[in-house]
């Protein structure tokens, strides 16, 4: 809870620093007036309450337009690197390295788990040896840290492959061949220490 109230001031400090100094600002005015006996009627009380809702209006106003700036170029750039995951090998090879240099953990949790699944259909549809050894090698960087949430992407994908071997398609019909390869092979990748012994 402290970690989340520090990040919101780290975030919103100038807000929160706008809108107590415009509270504490108001109440010492008409405390001011008051005590001191300005002679203020209840049009002079009603004119400072409304001015100080009118800038409390501006400031919660101009913070939400910068939140959802913020916001917005955070769902951009995660579209964006999801997207690239899924285009060419090269795309798919630059994006993959940028994900090796910065890291998984920068990213929140439902983000973390999109683009963790974009990295295991690289990993089965791409044709690309190249791009799909830098997909495996950001997976097993991972894999320790993220298992559960890369075994509830890839459980899903083996039950549909396997649902399909029943039917006995020919290569013609449905070649399940080269997905199965890569299923294997990435799940030989996400192998624990101790299976592989």
């Amino acid at each position: 809870m402290k970690a989340k109230l520090r990040l919101w001031w780290q975030e919103n400090r100038l807000f929160a620093l706008i809108v107590g100094s415009v509270i504490i600002l108001s109440i010492a005015v008409m405390l001011a007036a008051f005590l001191i006996g300005w002679g203020w009627k209840g049009t002079e009380y009603i004119a400072v309450v409304s001015l100080t809702f009118a800038i409390l209006s501006f400031a919660i106003s101009l913070w939400m337009t910068q939140r959802t700036e913020k916001i917005a170029k955070e769902e951009t750039a995660k579209a964006s690197l999801i997207q690239a995951l899924q285009a060419e090998k090269e795309s798919i090879g630059y994006t993959v390295q940028s994900l090796k240099e910065r890291g998984l953990a920068q990213h929140k949790p439902s983000d973390r788990k999109q683009i963790l699944e974009s990295l295991v259909l690289a990993a089965i549809f791409t044709g690309s040896d190249r791009a799909r050894v830098m997909v495996f090698s950001v997976l097993l960087e991972n894999c320790a840290k993220y298992r559960t949430e890369i075994e509830e992407i890839v459980t899903p994908l083996e039950k549909m492959f396997e649902q399909f071997k029943s039917f006995n398609f020919n290569e013609k019909e449905l070649d399940l061949k080269s997905g199965n390869l890569r299923l294997g092979a990435l799940r030989r990748v996400l192998k624990k220490p101790e299976e592989t012994a």
